[in-house]
């Protein structure tokens, strides 16, 4: 039981941040050039964020728990940097905004490492983490590749 609440709030706040990351790649994607290869990224991952929080929903339901349903202030106001960098910079704006996303995929790499170290979890909920966790890795390389590419296009 009280495991299972310690575990209910690590995937809240999974959830909250998942919230946050696919709202950033949307907002990401609108302040780039359309139809390039990054807004294609952006938008791609906006869907996986999207799926990622339908997961972490879905498993604390599993577990009794009320998933959240906002994000949080701190990336409300993230999102607004981005897009006032991207704005001010405007030949420099995809270069900004793959810069922030790096930012943040790292961050959520940090926060995931951070969940699958608890020992609140079930093997089912370790296992949807873990699966989470490969996916940001390949998104950090993706946005790796396109920043040492030193064009997004």
């Amino acid at each position: 039981m009280e495991n299972d609440k310690r575990a209910i709030s690590i995937l809240n706040e999974l959830l909250e941040k998942n919230y946050d990351a696919e709202k950033g790649y949307r907002s990401a994607a609108e302040n780039v050039k359309q139809h390039s290869r990054l807004s294609n990224f952006l938008l791609q991952n906006a869907d996986i964020r999207q799926g990622f929080a339908i997961d972490l929903a879905d498993e604390i339901l599993e577990l009794g728990g009320k998933p959240i349903s906002d994000t949080s202030l701190m990336s409300d106001l993230h999102r607004a940097w981005i897009n006032f960098t991207a704005n001010v910079s405007a030949k420099n704006d995809e270069d900004a905004v793959l810069r922030e996303c790096v930012k943040g995929e790292e961050a959520a790499l940090k926060d995931y490492n951070k969940a699958l170290k608890s020992k609140s979890l079930g093997d089912s909920t370790t296992t949807l983490l873990e699966d989470h966790r490969k996916q940001i890795i390949l998104a950090i390389n993706e946005l790796e590749s396109l920043e040492g590419a030193g064009e997004v296009l």
